[in-house]
């Protein structure tokens, strides 16, 4: 049989929508897969009913033949299983599933088609999520994995999600969460450690590492998940993992807790991936607002899609925010520096300077209006120049990183993830140690307070402080260690009655160290931390640079400077902003390349 071969779309807002009927003249092929071709106007009109597919493409090299309007077709069996899963109960259904609906060969379609991506999703009556495991698959199969015990699975999950409901209440929570804990514990199905090892797989299933997921559950009017020949609603599943990962007020019997670190519910908050690393680009526009600074063409090289990006960003927004993004992107010398490396990892670099930043303004800008008693112009008027030396910025070097600690590491070599904690304290146990060694000419009471200071994110948060001596107190008292140096011995506590001091520990630390280190400032009492993947160096520089909310780092290159991350300073910018001179912080201008 013939392959099937593309008809051009008549109209650029045209889609293509997926039908399947019978095959009447096939009999080897009794069913058979047809398009029916509708325009997608720019205000909400009325069209053909129809639905999206979200599913994992799979493999590229294993292949199964369909039959397209008489002609074979190759997809991968992850999307012809997904189909047959949606068919399956709605057979007279239209649906767009992207590896068919797009020409994947004509890039000017392509480039049209993503463009339009997020309108395709929110037009859709339904986004389908397919995880997997149609009723064929179940049938027969091993470990437990049967249709009837995926369903009393899915029963499972909504009773954690209606658990994790009632922990948003701000009445009668206890006694709700007891009572619920005491149901489960008494009902055998749930009880049933088959069930739990049935969700792991799910939120272990590949689907929540794709990054064009984040633009499809945006735009979705109603998202519905189908595993093991079961419907469930989103919302369900993203509650039931909310209270997996974060059970809050609740205690649960330790018949569950054992189950919880091991289901990975995690995975839908963690790096997405993408097989073009355009689409890390491309594949969050319908969620954020540079669909105007990105051009969508397959055709340019990565590279200078992302310049571009940068580019058109920078002179759009007339800021310079684009730089907190990066970290350490000239590493494989085909980017600038100061454009952001989205091939990359993301590490701790992405979520934790925010305490930098107060309503809009960094803190040391609002210290300097303060002090100077006037609004002062914190763009140093705006001005920055790119040419083909680099781009220029205005800059206030703040000092010249002598030393770095070891990169806090919680996972590599874990074997028991119920010692998280464990692993927690010996990280801020040996980083206090770091801070003892080597010539220390600062008081040690004062570079205590600093190393507080930066492992929180706060200077001045005296409940974040409290909380933190508390916890930790509370949880080296139970394992009977001795007390850390950093610990002041005479101050008052927070009554923590009530909570589970392992793993408030645990939520309080675990991402404010995992992959970060700390590091001195030559000749100066202040510290700092910065995230451990972006590969800062003795002798980088800290810098505060005008249209950039945080203190950045930078590398001297002969006479310009790199751009390697941002950071967190120890800095009480209040008392930094009166040791300038009335005219303000001396600015001057510098080269990042």
């Amino acid at each position: 049989m013939p392959a099937y071969k593309y008809q051009p779309l008549s109209n650029p807002k045209a889609i293509r929508l997926l039908q399947r009927r019978p095959n009447e003249f096939l009999a080897s092929r009794p069913l058979q897969y047809f398009f029916d071709t509708e325009k997608l106007e720019d205000d909400y009109g009325p069209m053909i009913p129809y639905s999206a597919l979200s599913y994992t493409w799979g493999t590229q090299v294993e292949k199964k033949t369909v039959t397209v309007e008489y002609f074979s077709f190759e997809i991968t069996p992850s999307l012809d299983n997904a189909l047959e899963a949606f068919f399956y109960t709605n057979p007279e259904a239209r649906i767009w599933v992207d590896a068919i609906c797009i020409n994947q060969n004509d890039l000017n379609e392509r480039d049209q088609q993503v463009r339009r991506m997020k309108t395709i999703y929110q037009r859709a009556e339904k986004v389908f999520v397919y995880l997997g495991d149609t009723p064929h698959t179940l049938v027969g199969s091993t470990a437990g994995l049967n249709p009837l015990n995926v369903t009393n699975a899915w029963k499972l999950a909504k009773y954690l999600s209606a658990i994790s409901t009632v922990i948003q209440l701000d009445w009668g929570v206890n006694v709700v969460l007891q009572n619920a804990f005491l149901d489960l514990s008494r009902d055998p199905i749930l009880a049933d450690p088959t069930l739990w090892k049935l969700l792991r797989r799910l939120f272990q299933d590949s689907w929540f590492e794709r990054l064009w997921v984040i633009q499809e559950l945006a735009a979705s009017q109603e998202t519905v998940v189908m595993w093991g020949g079961i419907f469930i609603p989103w919302e369900t599943l993203k509650e039931a993992a909310s209270f997996i990962l974060r059970p809050g007020k609740a205690s649960p019997p330790k018949a569950i807790t054992d189950y919880l670190p091991n289901i990975g519910a995690h995975r839908l908050k963690q790096e997405a991936k993408c097989t073009d690393y355009r689409d890390k680009l491309f594949a969050i526009l319908g969620v954020v607002e540079d669909i105007q600074d990105v051009e969508i063409d397959y055709a340019k090289p990565v590279n200078d899609v992302y310049r571009q990006w940068a580019i058109k960003r920078i002179t759009r927004l007339h800021s310079l925010d684009v730089l907190e993004a990066c970290a350490n992107s000239a590493k494989h010398n085909d980017l600038p520096s100061w454009v952001p490396d989205l091939r990359r990892l993301w590490g701790q670099d992405k979520q934790l300077w925010a305490q930098n930043v107060f309503h809009e303004r960094p803190l040391w800008y609002i210290s300097l209006v303060i002090q100077a008693n006037s609004l002062l112009d914190w763009r140093h008027n705006g001005e920055w120049v790119l040419d083909m030396k680099g781009l220029s910025v205005c800059g206030n070097r703040l000092g010249i990183i002598s030393n770095l600690s070891e990169i806090a590491d919680v996972i590599h070599n874990l074997t028991d993830t119920s010692n998280v904690a464990g692993r927690l304290l010996e990280i801020i146990l040996g980083w206090e140690q770091w801070l003892l060694l080597g010539e220390r000419n600062a008081n040690i009471i004062d570079k205590y307070y600093k190393f507080v200071c930066v492992i929180l994110r706060s200077v001045n948060d005296s409940q974040l402080f409290y909380r933190y001596y508390s916890v930790l107190l509370g949880l080296i008292s139970t394992r009977n260690l001795p007390r850390p140096h950093h610990v002041p011995k005479t101050m008052g506590w927070l009554d923590l009655e009530g909570v589970d001091i392992k793993k408030e520990f645990e939520r309080l630390m675990f991402p404010r160290l995992h992959g970060c280190q700390i590091f001195e400032i030559f000749k100066d009492t202040e510290l700092g931390i910065v995230a451990g993947n972006c590969e800062t160096q003795p002798h980088d520089q800290v810098w505060l640079l005008q249209g950039v909310q945080n203190p950045i780092i930078l590398r001297p290159k002969n006479d310009h400077f790199q751009v390697i991350t941002t950071c967190f300073l120890s800095v009480d910018w209040d008392t930094w902003a009166r040791r300038q001179p009335k005219s303000g912080p001396s600015f001057q201008e510098i080269i990042l390349v």
